[in-house]
């Protein structure tokens, strides 16, 4: 089996070892056919497939993020992404997090990040496109050596919660994670108290249909930029850079 991912000239291997390396080891993987592998080809970079080829997908920082194939939770960002002149119809999930944030890749835009507890989402290139670079360099960076405690979630003290969430609840099974609940709170604290073992797309879709997500610049302390959908009638985007 060869590589096809290319980071600086090279061969991607070695650099998607090293990155497995120092956020894993990936536990429990499980291996991606190969039909699946190549029904993506066309439509993710090369380094995710190496990485479905010769690792499969699993658990990376001990649970907090779980690479995943983009079909399990296509539903949900689906929804989540409906009529959005930016986001629709070419963003996939790549990764979730154990309190459900979703680390995803666009084909216009290249990464997306989707923060459950805040109900925003950040797409680095698309505020600003001078942080657009090739495509495998640019997921080996925002995807394999994504510190996964950036998926963990904080309570409303501003404590970590997952080492205490594993305590509480267990480990997690597949296509699980700790949930909000409810997914969309009005006056519950956001507190482990408040958290449940809960089926990921399935929470999702009601936190995605009960929410309002914004498009976020936190890079840039601009919050807010826009609402996440269709834009409204008679209203032309605006182009990447100029949100």
């Amino acid at each position: 089996m060869t590589y096809r991912s290319i980071i600086d000239g090279q061969s991607g291997a070695p650099f998607i070892a090293e990155a497995l390396a120092a956020n894993g080891p990936l536990i429990d993987p499980v291996s991606v056919p190969a039909p699946l592998i190549e029904m993506y080809r066309p439509l993710l970079p090369a380094l995710i497939l190496d990485v479905w080829e010769h690792f499969g997908i699993g658990d990376l920082g001990g649970g907090r993020m779980r690479l995943c194939v983009p079909r399990s939770l296509q539903g949900a960002v689906d929804q989540l992404f409906a009529g959005d002149p930016y986001l629709g119809g070419d963003t996939y999930a790549l990764a979730y997090g154990a309190f459900g944030d979703l680390v995803a890749w666009n084909r216009r835009h290249q990464m997306v990040y989707v923060n459950m507890q805040l109900s925003s989402v950040d797409v680095p290139a698309l505020i600003n496109p001078a942080l657009r670079g090739p495509d495998d360099q640019i997921l080996l960076e925002g995807l394999l050596k994504l510190p996964p405690g950036a998926l963990d979630a904080f309570d409303d003290t501003g404590t970590q919660m997952f080492d205490r969430a594993v305590e509480h609840y267990g480990a997690l099974p597949p296509l699980h994670i700790y949930g909000m609940h409810p997914p969309a709170p009005r006056n519950e604290a956001f507190s482990l108290e408040n958290h449940r073992v809960a089926e990921v797309d399935e929470w999702l879709s009601v936190k995605i249909a009960e929410s309002v997500f914004k498009l976020d610049d936190p890079a840039g302390g601009r919050f807010g930029l826009r609402t996440i959908g269709p834009d409204p009638d008679g209203k032309t985007p605006a182009r990447a850079g100029e949100l």
